[in-house]
């Protein structure tokens, strides 16, 4: 299944390509290698797919026919029932005779792909034959050299097909590394008990029973065990981890389709798609990002004709990206379409009973485009078959919510529209330090700090909105006092006394005012209790090596509180 999604893949890219014949060669070894498999496990109906597949293949590598959208097309849809009858085979629906058996709706695209591709007008007969003759000689060539074969050289034959058929797309080429399955609940486990391991560590490293001692063979020992566990967590994080591009590839499907079903031409862009995330994090992701990439298709981009109106270009534009800022990891989907119309949506949540007409006034625009998220919610005028019904953005809410996460959503009229799923590293190990205020102790992730800082008073002055600033080398950074904002209720309250951590988030900074640096830490997160609803500013909290517990701070969060 993981080769059909290289092949997808690489024959999504070959449309703004055609002449590449590295995507081409690419798709070529995917399609050969799962023919090869299916041959040895005795799957003919799929082997003989992929020979048609290679068929064709085999024509475009020898430049005697570009790939054209047309001819993409079908060799998608050829992949799409590959898929189909991998999965049959993986869920045990074969029939009597061990083969995945086709629905009847899929009879056709088991059909020869050379006589598949001719009805359709994309080849001649010609092409075809020269095709499948080339196919013979090969064909006859492989049988007169298996005459020659001693038992040994097949046994080794056989042998190695089947380490081909435990390997990934990436070792096919080497064969240098081998994988094993491994049930997900085992995984979990593991990563858990590495989170207790570094707080168990951080217990006897950092006990207070030892503080004052002179223990150099101790320290020698505990920085040693340190670094293995450092090692450790490493390889634990990046067994849970996969890349992004898997999905990303995914919804660059979902944009093609959906762009040839509604006649709207449509680039795709997408960048950070190496980004690692819990695969677990993934599946979950999915979902919510078809709905917002449909929207964004739908109501987002308009049709050519009004664009060219408008003084846009004729061919609409989405962007996917994926990046880490400080402890989450931000997804945006972007469109260049109309943008959100406050008073369309506005309308439509008066006529829902959502808000009132003096209450609609004064919302801030922020305000506004949460009524998207509500149940039944659309601004559609009519109902299609890929959006209008009022579902979709509430299931995006549901699930990011489901993984602690947030959807921002920014616009402009007439410009474009930006979501972006913002999903916290929930269950993690990340670098933090770990500061007081009062009696309680929080964490800032360590890639939201930018420095630490003792102010001079002429550096603080009040503003006319009652808020305080620092002035750091000729920079205006807003003031954070964190025993007012938390409520903490004791804490050092005199700007010249404490500490600033300088903090960005995005493009925004704040310096927050703290009593005092513990100082450096491995933070294991966790999620704050349910019962502790949505806290501002917070995202988690972590058990210290002496039983303490620290709340870890929400850097972007904490600055749309203040900013509130």
């Amino acid at each position: 299944d993981d080769l059909l999604s290289q092949a997808e893949s690489r024959l999504l890219q070959l449309e703004d390509s055609p002449g590449n014949l590295d995507l081409i060669d690419h798709t070529f070894r995917c399609v050969h290698t799962i023919k090869g498999n299916a041959g040895f496990l005795g799957y003919a109906t799929i082997e003989q797919v992929c020979m048609n597949l290679e068929d064709i293949l085999d024509v475009l590598r020898k430049g005697e026919r570009v790939a054209d959208q047309s001819m993409i097309t079908a060799l998608l849809r050829t992949v799409d029932s590959l898929h189909r009858s991998v999965s049959q085979v993986a869920f045990g629906e074969q029939d009597s005779n061990g083969e995945a058996s086709p629905t009847d709706d899929e009879e056709d695209q088991y059909k020869p792909l050379g006589e598949m591709l001719v009805e359709l007008g994309l080849v001649s007969e010609d092409v075809v034959g020269e095709a499948l003759e080339e196919q013979d000689r090969k064909l006859g060539e492989i049988l007169v050299a298996k005459g020659d074969l001693s038992e040994d050289a097949l046994n080794r034959t056989l042998d190695r097909q089947k380490q081909v058929l435990a390997a990934s797309p990436g070792q096919l080429e080497s064969m240098e590394h081998k994988e094993v399955r491994v049930d997900v609940s085992k995984l979990d486990r593991l990563f858990d008990l590495m989170g207790e391991l570094i707080t168990a560590e951080a217990m006897v490293v950092q006990n207070p029973d030892l503080q004052d001692l002179q223990l150099d063979r101790f320290e020698q020992a505990a920085s040693y065990l340190g670094k293995i566990t450092r090692q450790m967590q490493e390889i634990t994080m990046s067994v849970r981890m996969i890349p992004m591009e898997g999905m990303f590839n995914k919804m660059r499907r979902v944009v093609r389709d959906l762009a040839r079903r509604m006649d709207r031409p449509i680039e795709f862009h997408d960048s950070g798609r190496d980004t690692e995330m819990d695969r677990n994090v993934i599946e979950v992701l999915s979902d919510p990002l078809v709905h917002v990439i449909r929207n964004a298709v739908d109501h987002g981009i308009e049709a050519s004709a009004d664009r060219e109106a408008a003084g846009k270009p004729a061919e609409g534009r989405i962007d996917l990206s994926a990046r880490y800022e400080g402890s989450e990891i931000w997804i945006s989907i972007k469109d260049d379409g109309n943008g959100l119309d406050r008073r369309k949506i506005l309308s439509q949540a008066i006529s829902q009973g959502l808000t009132t007409e003096e209450e609609a006034a004064n919302l801030s625009d922020d305000q506004v485009w949460k009524f998207l998220f509500q149940p039944g919610f659309s601004t559609a005028e009519q109902v299609s078959d890929v959006s209008g019904r009022g579902v979709g953005m509430d299931v995006v809410k549901r699930n990011i919510e489901q993984l602690r996460g947030k959807v921002d959503v920014v616009t402009t009229l007439g410009e474009g529209t930006e979501v972006i799923l913002k999903i916290p590293l929930t269950l993690a190990i990340i670098d933090g330090v770990t500061i007081k205020v009062g009696n309680v102790l929080y964490a800032i992730p360590l890639g939201d700090i930018r420095e630490f800082h003792q102010a001079r008073p002429e550096q603080l002055s009040s503003i006319t909105s009652g808020g305080e600033v620092l002035k750091l080398r000729e920079e205006i950074i807003p003031v954070v006092r964190l025993r007012r904002f938390f409520s903490t209720g004791d804490g050092e309250d005199d700007l010249g006394a404490g500490i600033f951590i300088v903090v960005q988030s995005g493009g925004d900074r704040a310096a927050l005012l703290v009593d005092e640096i513990i100082g450096y830490h491995q933070i294991v997160v966790k999620s704050l209790p349910e019962y502790m609803g949505d806290m501002q500013g917070l995202s988690g909290c972590s058990v210290l090596g002496n039983g303490d517990v620290s709340l870890i701070i929400d850097t972007s969060s904490l600055m749309k509180g203040r900013a509130a």
